[in-house]
């Protein structure tokens, strides 16, 4: 009777851990949706509000991880329930990576200015961050539900991004005309680019721990994005 009571006991604490992972994945999606909605109008106020959410993001991920490590101290967990612990370490230090490319894009929007960036230019930009925060949701869900189907789509479908991220260094190279203006915008766009790809790499992340801890299986392409 003791042992059930400290089985429930341990999954009520770890299932809140889940919920302040889950609550800090909706607060990075919304950061990511508002740094790219700054590649078509950028807002020096909002940009700060970026900013500043960036760092409760980094609070949250330290929260996550102080409660985690208490419940393995206090627990000592082993085998399956020890990898349901680790998991939201993992997921928190992802989705805090995430939220520092979030942060960046949002601060290249401000320094380019509005319409900065040639249309053509700027269509693969928004590609690549539709499919990225397409993912990032479908991870969290695939977090939320245990859902192994969905976790392996994710991962299988990064090469998209990433085949965006090859197309746009092809069009910043064949899109430079020696302006000073015109280098600068397709820098950014690159680097903007790059931080797109990057926050892929890391839904990946999320979605391989969603596979671990479901299956237990370990997976050479895990950990990509560290």
């Amino acid at each position: 009777m003791e042992n059930n009571h400290i089985v429930g006991r341990f999954d009520k604490d770890l299932n809140k851990i889940k919920n302040r992972v889950l609550k800090m994945g909706d607060l990075v999606l919304s950061q990511f949706e508002a740094a790219t909605r700054m590649l078509n109008t950028p807002d020096t106020m909002e940009i700060a509000q970026i900013v500043a959410t960036d760092r409760k993001i980094n609070g949250m991920e330290r929260a996550i991880s102080n409660r985690a490590e208490r419940l393995i101290t206090l627990r000592q967990p082993v085998a399956l329930d020890l990898r349901a612990v680790l998991t939201p370490i993992n997921i928190a230090n992802d989705l805090e990576r995430i939220g520092d490319h979030a942060k960046s894009t949002a601060k290249r929007a401000g320094k380019m200015g509005a319409n900065a960036v040639p249309e053509p230019t700027l269509a693969i930009l928004m590609q690549m961050a539709n499919l990225a925060q397409l993912q990032l949701r479908e991870a969290l869900n695939a977090y939320d539900c245990n859902d192994l189907e969905l976790a392996a789509a994710i991962r299988e479908r990064d090469t998209k991004v990433d085949a965006l991220n090859s197309s746009m260094f092809s069009h910043a190279l064949s899109n430079l005309t020696g302006s000073e203006n015109n280098t600068e915008a397709l820098m950014n766009a690159v680097l903007i680019s790059r931080n797109f790809e990057r926050i892929g790499d890391h839904v990946v992340n999320i979605a391989e721990f969603v596979i671990h801890i479901t299956t237990g299986n370990e997976n050479s392409e895990n950990d990509v994005a560290k």
